[in-house]
């Protein structure tokens, strides 16, 4: 017995080790999520235009790059937004702040932004390839190809780190394959999208954190179309993730993301919409964002 009890405990380091829990930087958020994103699950950030979801995203990879030496994040983007100089403000600010001034703090933080990687993808075909490559990349690592398939040996030491995806966002790209004749395999597509990142999530430890529009509920009264970041009001109650049925199913954790300004402050309010956890105590949280990454 103590001996099966022993290799159940070396079973669980060895997992905790190859996937653990990535904070996002945001406490009351960490919280929530009972400590931040699990790496082996998919997570939705879905919020209106402005909802302060890509900051809540930049903040975790930013964090997941400063967690340890050796962590990787790679952000993959839809837009031609900055963000990497957003990044590199908030890896210098959350440094100063662990660390103090000083070369120290500098030098930390020029690690981690070697620790964290954007790449862009404008459209459907694009993104997909993007995730292909990575898929194929890490599939050549677990099998001793040295990142074969699009990874080559300069790729490697990163994706051995990789412990957080972030798809910024899957609404932009998804929107234009979903309506007209060619709806049907435009809804087989996103569906095929879901399960690939789950399988990089599951079999390679990641923590898959995917950005989302959201639109009215029709229940509430509002338009809710296909996922252009539009809809009526600003009320949680009233708001869900773009996309409809076909991609519902793909998330573990579904989040609602929704922005505040008080004087001289912004703020980022979640509310957790669907979650496969059994989440004790509340259901929201309410963050300060950072202050490198403010908007306006």
């Amino acid at each position: 017995m103590p001996a099966t009890a022993l290799a159940l405990f070396d079973t669980y380091c060895d997992f905790h080790a190859r996937s653990g829990i990535l904070p996002t930087g945001l406490p009351s958020l960490d919280a929530l999520l009972s400590g931040g994103l699990c790496c082996g699950e998919v997570v939705e950030l879905c919020g209106l235009a402005g909802s302060g979801s890509q900051l809540v995203a930049l903040s975790a990879a930013c964090t997941t790059a400063l967690r340890r030496p050796g962590d990787t994040a790679l952000y993959l983007a839809s837009t031609l937004d900055a963000f990497a100089v957003r990044a590199c403000a908030l890896l210098r600010g959350t440094a100063r702040a662990r660390l103090g001034e000083g070369a120290e703090a500098a030098g930390a933080a020029e690690a981690a932004a070697r620790s964290l990687r954007f790449a862009t993808a404008l459209d459907w075909p694009r993104m997909q390839r993007a995730l292909d490559g990575l898929e194929r990349a890490l599939e050549g690592l677990a099998g001793g190809g040295g990142g074969g398939g699009g990874g080559g040996g300069a790729q490697a030491p990163f994706l051995r780190g990789l412990r957080l995806l972030v798809v910024d966002s899957i609404s932009q790209v998804a929107v234009p394959i979903l309506g007209g004749k060619g709806s049907f395999k435009g809804h087989l597509a996103l569906s095929d999208c879901g399960a690939r990142l789950h399988r990089l999530a599951k079999r390679h430890g990641l923590a898959v954190l995917v950005l989302n529009s959201a639109v009215a509920d029709r229940g509430e009264g509002g338009g809710g179309g296909g996922g252009g970041g539009g809809g009526g009001g600003g009320e949680a109650s009233a708001l869900r993730p773009a996309l409809g049925p076909t991609w519902s199913f793909v998330p573990d954790v579904s989040l609602l993301v929704v922005s505040s300004r008080e004087v001289g402050r912004d703020r980022v309010s979640t509310a957790v919409l669907k979650s496969g956890r059994a989440f004790l105590g509340a259901q929201d949280s309410d963050d300060p964002a950072p202050e490198a990454l403010r908007w306006g």
